[in-house]
């Protein structure tokens, strides 16, 4: 989400600027968010300053004009759901002090995961 640093949560609000209510932003971002598993809205609700965050941004949006790639990330979005469902359950079983529910089933099925995340990512390629 910026070109020199990685996605900082810390860094962004959740508290919607009063002019989303005006402009009636936020009944857009709740329409658009329905039903995600990922919470973008502090992405949208937080200010960028820098004329190259902002730029970044825009290029990005420029790319995703562009329909093959478009649906290559839709897809990617799309098997990243599935993972993100699965991998809530693995990672419970995973920090149990429970050796009924970490053993090497766990652990193989994380290991499952991670390969079907690589593949996933390998896919946004040709």
């Amino acid at each position: 989400m910026f070109p020199d640093r990685e996605y900082d949560y810390e860094f962004h609000s959740n508290i919607q600027p009063e002019y989303f209510k005006d402009l009636c932003l936020d009944q857009i971002m709740d329409a658009c968010m329905k039903g995600e598993d990922f919470d973008l809205i502090p992405l949208f609700c937080t200010a960028l300053k820098e004329p190259d965050e902002i730029r970044y941004r825009q290029e990005i949006l420029t790319d995703m004009q562009n329909p093959e790639l478009h649906q290559r990330i839709k897809k990617f979005s799309s098997y990243m759901r599935r993972l993100d469902r699965g991998m809530s359950a693995v990672k419970k079983d995973f920090y149990s002090n429970d050796s009924f529910n970490n053993n090497y089933l766990t652990q193989g099925t994380l290991l499952n995961y991670a390969e079907q995340y690589c593949h996933a990512a390998s896919s946004l390629w040709p």
